[in-house]
């Protein structure tokens, strides 16, 4: 597992961040905070956290649409509904606070 990781060669980025075991972490991380510091964040997406709806937003699926709309309208950041098509995922996304709880 150490080989694996280090193939990923963090230690070659500008900061180094922070790598997390989502499941593991969830109670005591504060995924938006750390991202407001700019502090890379970097996780592992398991097939187990697709079935708890509170890691929606850690979703790669969901990630790459909001990378996409981000690009198509030309903009550093947008919101939920320029997110064609995943209404749904935003609706469920903010159900949840910085600690993944209702």
């Amino acid at each position: 597992m150490v080989d694996y990781i280090d193939s990923f060669r963090l230690q070659s980025l500008r900061k180094q961040g922070v790598l997390v075991d989502v499941l593991q972490h969830y109670r005591t991380l504060n995924v938006r905070h750390l991202l407001a510091e700019n502090v890379p964040l970097y996780y592992f997406w398991m097939n187990e956290m697709g079935n708890h709806l509170c890691f929606m937003c850690l979703s790669p699926v969901v990630l790459q649409a909001y990378h996409d709309a981000c690009k198509v309208l030309d903009k550093a950041e947008v919101f939920g509904a320029d997110m064609i098509g995943f209404q749904d995922e935003i609706d469920v996304i903010k159900k949840y606070d910085n600690f993944f709880q209702l």
